[in-house]
Protein backbone atom coordinates (compact mmCIF):
# COMPACT_ATOMS: atom_id res chain seq x y z
CA UNK A 1 0.00 0.00 0.00
CA UNK A 2 1.41 3.60 -0.87
CA UNK A 3 1.73 5.91 1.75
CA UNK A 4 0.40 9.57 1.25
CA UNK A 5 2.77 12.49 0.50
CA UNK A 6 2.67 15.14 2.57
CA UNK A 7 4.74 17.20 0.66
CA UNK A 8 1.71 19.50 -0.26
CA UNK A 9 2.03 23.11 -1.31
CA UNK A 10 1.19 25.81 1.09
CA UNK A 11 1.15 29.11 1.64
CA UNK A 12 2.00 31.63 -1.60
CA UNK A 13 2.38 28.31 -3.58
CA UNK A 14 -1.35 27.01 -2.23
CA UNK A 15 -2.63 30.49 -3.32
CA UNK A 16 -0.93 30.93 -6.51
CA UNK A 17 -2.34 27.38 -7.73
CA UNK A 18 -6.10 27.99 -6.88
CA UNK A 19 -5.93 31.54 -8.67
CA UNK A 20 -3.92 30.57 -10.97
CA UNK A 21 -6.50 29.84 -14.28
CA UNK A 22 -7.75 33.36 -13.51
CA UNK A 23 -5.14 34.97 -14.09
CA UNK A 24 -3.87 33.34 -17.14
CA UNK A 25 -7.56 34.19 -18.71
CA UNK A 26 -7.70 37.83 -17.62
CA UNK A 27 -4.11 38.08 -18.73
CA UNK A 28 -4.63 37.01 -22.27
CA UNK A 29 -7.73 39.24 -22.30
CA UNK A 30 -5.70 42.43 -21.17
CA UNK A 31 -2.89 41.19 -23.78
CA UNK A 32 -5.13 40.22 -26.26
CA UNK A 33 -7.04 43.57 -25.95
CA UNK A 34 -3.62 45.50 -26.11
CA UNK A 35 -2.38 44.04 -29.49
CA UNK A 36 -6.03 45.38 -30.94
CA UNK A 37 -5.92 48.93 -29.86
CA UNK A 38 -2.22 48.62 -31.23
CA UNK A 39 -3.45 47.93 -34.58
CA UNK A 40 -6.69 49.75 -34.50
CA UNK A 41 -4.26 53.13 -33.72
CA UNK A 42 -5.50 53.77 -29.90
CA UNK A 43 -3.80 56.20 -28.59
CA UNK A 44 -0.79 56.37 -26.27
CA UNK A 45 -2.67 57.01 -22.72
CA UNK A 46 -5.43 54.36 -23.98
CA UNK A 47 -2.19 51.28 -24.41
CA UNK A 48 -0.87 52.50 -21.36
CA UNK A 49 -3.98 51.99 -18.97
CA UNK A 50 -4.90 48.27 -21.03
CA UNK A 51 -1.05 47.41 -21.08
CA UNK A 52 0.22 48.20 -17.46
CA UNK A 53 -2.10 46.06 -16.08
CA UNK A 54 -1.58 42.93 -18.94
CA UNK A 55 1.97 43.25 -18.40
CA UNK A 56 1.71 43.17 -14.49
CA UNK A 57 -0.39 39.92 -14.42
CA UNK A 58 2.22 38.26 -17.14
CA UNK A 59 5.39 38.92 -14.90
CA UNK A 60 3.31 37.65 -12.13
CA UNK A 61 2.50 34.56 -13.99
CA UNK A 62 5.84 33.94 -14.87
CA UNK A 63 7.30 34.27 -11.64
CA UNK A 64 4.60 32.31 -9.89
CA UNK A 65 5.42 29.58 -12.16
CA UNK A 66 9.11 29.34 -11.45
CA UNK A 67 8.19 29.51 -8.08
CA UNK A 68 6.15 26.12 -7.99
CA UNK A 69 8.15 24.96 -10.58
CA UNK A 70 11.28 24.72 -8.91
CA UNK A 71 9.75 23.84 -5.19
CA UNK A 72 12.51 25.79 -3.89
CA UNK A 73 11.85 29.21 -2.17
CA UNK A 74 13.54 32.53 -3.86
CA UNK A 75 16.12 34.19 -2.44
CA UNK A 76 16.31 38.15 -1.60
CA UNK A 77 18.47 40.19 -4.12
CA UNK A 78 20.88 41.28 -1.45
CA UNK A 79 22.08 37.88 -0.84
CA UNK A 80 22.04 36.78 -4.81
CA UNK A 81 24.26 39.90 -5.28
CA UNK A 82 26.62 39.22 -2.22
CA UNK A 83 27.20 35.53 -2.97
CA UNK A 84 25.37 33.98 -0.64
CA UNK A 85 24.79 30.07 -0.74
CA UNK A 86 20.96 29.53 -1.70
CA UNK A 87 18.46 28.18 0.34
CA UNK A 88 17.12 24.90 -0.49
CA UNK A 89 13.64 24.50 0.12
CA UNK A 90 12.77 21.94 2.74
CA UNK A 91 9.32 19.99 2.77
CA UNK A 92 7.09 20.13 6.01
CA UNK A 93 7.31 16.59 6.43
CA UNK A 94 11.04 16.54 5.75
CA UNK A 95 11.50 19.30 8.42
CA UNK A 96 9.41 17.13 10.89
CA UNK A 97 10.55 13.70 10.73
CA UNK A 98 12.08 12.59 13.88
CA UNK A 99 15.22 10.46 13.37
CA UNK A 100 15.44 6.87 14.44
CA UNK A 101 17.61 7.21 17.58
CA UNK A 102 19.29 4.81 19.79
CA UNK A 103 17.29 3.78 23.17
CA UNK A 104 18.79 5.00 26.26
CA UNK A 105 20.72 3.25 28.38
CA UNK A 106 19.50 2.20 31.69
CA UNK A 107 21.00 0.79 34.47
CA UNK A 108 19.80 -3.17 35.61
CA UNK A 109 20.64 -3.48 39.47
CA UNK A 110 20.21 -6.98 40.36
CA UNK A 111 19.90 -8.83 43.31
CA UNK A 112 23.17 -11.54 43.03
CA UNK A 113 23.40 -13.76 46.29
CA UNK A 114 22.67 -13.20 49.92
CA UNK A 115 25.66 -15.26 52.67
CA UNK A 116 27.85 -15.11 55.67
CA UNK A 117 31.39 -13.62 56.00
CA UNK A 118 34.35 -12.30 58.40
CA UNK A 119 34.31 -8.86 58.29
CA UNK A 120 36.96 -5.94 60.29
CA UNK A 121 35.94 -2.57 61.14
CA UNK A 122 39.74 -1.32 60.16
CA UNK A 123 41.23 1.91 61.35
CA UNK A 124 40.21 3.84 58.53
CA UNK A 125 36.13 3.06 59.29
CA UNK A 126 35.97 1.05 56.31
CA UNK A 127 34.43 -2.35 56.72
CA UNK A 128 36.51 -5.08 54.96
CA UNK A 129 36.08 -9.20 54.41
CA UNK A 130 39.01 -11.25 56.04
CA UNK A 131 39.37 -14.50 56.47
CA UNK A 132 41.23 -14.78 60.36
CA UNK A 133 37.77 -15.69 62.54
CA UNK A 134 39.60 -14.65 65.65
CA UNK A 135 39.69 -10.81 64.87
CA UNK A 136 36.53 -10.06 63.26
CA UNK A 137 32.61 -10.32 63.23
CA UNK A 138 30.61 -12.70 61.40
CA UNK A 139 28.65 -10.81 59.17
CA UNK A 140 25.31 -11.21 57.04
CA UNK A 141 26.01 -9.67 53.70
CA UNK A 142 24.04 -8.95 50.53
CA UNK A 143 25.64 -8.85 47.24
CA UNK A 144 23.93 -6.81 44.52
CA UNK A 145 25.69 -5.83 40.82
CA UNK A 146 24.62 -3.57 37.79
CA UNK A 147 25.29 -6.42 34.94
CA UNK A 148 23.51 -6.68 31.93
CA UNK A 149 21.22 -9.28 30.51
CA UNK A 150 20.71 -10.70 27.05
CA UNK A 151 17.16 -7.92 26.79
CA UNK A 152 19.83 -4.99 26.94
CA UNK A 153 22.52 -4.36 24.13
CA UNK A 154 23.96 -1.92 26.77
CA UNK A 155 23.53 -0.53 30.69
CA UNK A 156 24.35 2.62 32.44
CA UNK A 157 26.01 3.69 35.99
CA UNK A 158 24.53 4.04 39.00
CA UNK A 159 25.65 7.23 40.24
CA UNK A 160 24.81 8.01 43.53
CA UNK A 161 23.26 4.24 45.36
CA UNK A 162 21.91 4.53 49.28
CA UNK A 163 19.97 1.38 50.91
CA UNK A 164 17.83 1.48 54.03
CA UNK A 165 17.44 -1.60 56.30
CA UNK A 166 14.25 -1.99 58.58
CA UNK A 167 14.12 -5.09 60.89
CA UNK A 168 10.47 -6.61 62.56
CA UNK A 169 12.51 -6.33 66.42
CA UNK A 170 10.29 -5.12 69.04
CA UNK A 171 11.39 -1.57 68.28
CA UNK A 172 11.17 -1.70 64.50
CA UNK A 173 14.80 -0.31 64.01
CA UNK A 174 15.81 1.38 60.99
CA UNK A 175 19.13 2.10 59.35
CA UNK A 176 19.07 4.66 57.17
CA UNK A 177 22.16 4.91 56.35
CA UNK A 178 23.55 1.22 55.38
CA UNK A 179 26.89 -0.08 55.20
CA UNK A 180 28.79 -1.18 52.47
CA UNK A 181 32.09 -3.16 51.81
CA UNK A 182 35.14 -0.93 51.45
CA UNK A 183 33.27 2.21 51.10
CA UNK A 184 33.78 5.02 53.82
CA UNK A 185 30.52 6.77 52.44
CA UNK A 186 26.98 4.95 52.82
CA UNK A 187 26.20 6.53 49.06
CA UNK A 188 28.22 4.71 46.58
CA UNK A 189 28.58 4.13 42.67
CA UNK A 190 27.67 1.29 40.98
CA UNK A 191 29.37 1.45 37.96
CA UNK A 192 27.81 -1.01 35.04
CA UNK A 193 29.12 -4.83 34.87
CA UNK A 194 29.86 -4.21 39.23
CA UNK A 195 28.79 -5.98 42.39
CA UNK A 196 28.70 -4.42 45.75
CA UNK A 197 28.23 -5.79 49.06
CA UNK A 198 25.93 -4.55 51.36
CA UNK A 199 26.17 -5.37 55.38
CA UNK A 200 23.48 -6.12 57.08
CA UNK A 201 24.77 -6.44 60.83
CA UNK A 202 26.65 -9.39 62.38
CA UNK A 203 26.27 -12.11 64.86
CA UNK A 204 27.21 -11.84 68.74
CA UNK A 205 26.72 -13.74 71.72
CA UNK A 206 23.33 -12.61 72.80
CA UNK A 207 22.15 -11.29 69.73
CA UNK A 208 22.16 -9.47 66.27
CA UNK A 209 24.34 -6.48 65.32
CA UNK A 210 23.02 -4.41 63.12
CA UNK A 211 25.69 -1.05 61.61
CA UNK A 212 24.50 2.18 60.69
CA UNK A 213 26.95 4.66 58.60
CA UNK A 214 27.36 7.60 61.15
CA UNK A 215 26.25 10.31 59.06
CA UNK A 216 27.42 13.06 61.84
CA UNK A 217 30.94 11.63 62.23
CA UNK A 218 31.20 11.53 65.72
CA UNK A 219 31.59 7.73 65.27
CA UNK A 220 31.92 7.03 61.81
CA UNK A 221 30.42 2.97 62.41
CA UNK A 222 27.00 3.09 64.68
CA UNK A 223 25.85 -0.70 66.07
CA UNK A 224 22.48 -2.04 67.84
CA UNK A 225 21.82 -4.69 69.21
CA UNK A 226 18.96 -6.66 68.44
CA UNK A 227 17.08 -9.44 70.24
CA UNK A 228 15.71 -12.32 68.45
CA UNK A 229 16.86 -15.39 66.98
CA UNK A 230 14.78 -14.68 63.95
CA UNK A 231 14.69 -11.40 62.43
CA UNK A 232 13.11 -10.07 58.98
CA UNK A 233 15.05 -7.46 57.08
CA UNK A 234 13.65 -5.28 54.63
CA UNK A 235 16.05 -3.92 52.25
CA UNK A 236 15.28 -0.67 50.20
CA UNK A 237 17.91 0.50 47.59
CA UNK A 238 16.99 3.73 45.29
CA UNK A 239 19.34 6.53 44.02
CA UNK A 240 19.57 10.16 45.02
CA UNK A 241 20.22 11.61 41.87
CA UNK A 242 20.57 10.94 37.89
CA UNK A 243 18.13 7.93 36.92
CA UNK A 244 15.80 6.89 39.18
CA UNK A 245 16.31 3.07 40.33
CA UNK A 246 14.63 1.73 43.23
CA UNK A 247 14.03 -2.11 44.29
CA UNK A 248 13.01 -3.40 47.44
CA UNK A 249 13.72 -6.90 48.84
CA UNK A 250 13.14 -9.11 52.17
CA UNK A 251 15.55 -11.35 53.92
CA UNK A 252 15.26 -13.63 56.89
CA UNK A 253 18.19 -14.25 59.35
CA UNK A 254 18.38 -17.09 61.68
CA UNK A 255 21.00 -17.16 64.47
CA UNK A 256 20.64 -20.55 65.91
CA UNK A 257 21.26 -23.53 65.58
CA UNK A 258 23.13 -22.12 62.09
CA UNK A 259 23.58 -18.16 61.19
CA UNK A 260 22.57 -17.89 57.61
CA UNK A 261 20.59 -15.10 55.46
CA UNK A 262 18.22 -16.14 52.71
CA UNK A 263 15.51 -13.66 50.54
CA UNK A 264 12.42 -14.28 50.80
CA UNK A 265 10.70 -14.77 47.49
CA UNK A 266 8.17 -12.41 47.37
Amino acid sequence: MAESSNDEPTGPRKAYLFYRVFLDIITGILLSTTIVGIFAGLSLTTLLIIGLPSLTLLLIAIFGHVYVANDQSFNSIGAWRQGYPTVPHTSRSAATRIPNLPPESLPNLQFVRAGVHYIDFAGDNIIRRISVAQRGHFAALIVFGNEQDERQSAIADIDSLIATITFNDPSNSQIDRACWLYEKSHVIKLNRGSRKELVVGYQQFNGFVCVENDYVRREPIKIKLLRGNDLIADVRLSSVKGTVVTQHHRFKITLEPEFTISRIES
